[in-house]
């Protein structure tokens, strides 16, 4: 696998049925982690964040996506939806470039790393 998830040792445990994964160990976005031939696909689930309050910087072969999730209102009778600061950071393995874009559409966040030239296949001429 090209990436290595760093902090997420919880990762692998089950979620209860009746507290979310976020709820019980604090905020957790979700994320898939796509390859494609240009670059890796990072889609995080970041349901009611705005923009302005995420932030994605790569350092280091790091992409490291860091937001807070404000949840206002009156006195709750139930909250079963996380609030509060998260942090996930993903250590990439292969040759990136430092162009990264993201984009926050519909309540999800895509983080684009670009391939470097360096690492696109180079056909070899048999003589």
């Amino acid at each position: 696998m090209l990436l290595s998830l760093l902090n997420d040792a919880l990762w692998s445990l089950p979620s209860s049925t009746s507290l979310s994964f976020g709820a019980r160990l604090g905020l957790h976005p979700d994320c898939d982690i796509e390859e494609r031939e240009d670059g890796i696909y990072l889609h995080l689930d970041v349901p009611g964040v705005p923009k302005e309050d995420i932030s994605v910087t790569l350092k280091d072969g790091v992409v490291a996506i860091e937001g807070k999730r404000s949840i206002s209102g009156g006195k709750f009778l139930r909250a079963e939806r996380a609030s509060g600061d998260f942090h996930r950071a993903f250590k990439l393995s292969g040759d990136y470039s430092d162009a990264v874009e993201a984009e926050l559409r519909d309540g999800v966040l895509t983080v684009f790393v670009k391939k470097s030239a360096a690492a696109a296949p180079v056909k070899v001429e048999i003589k």
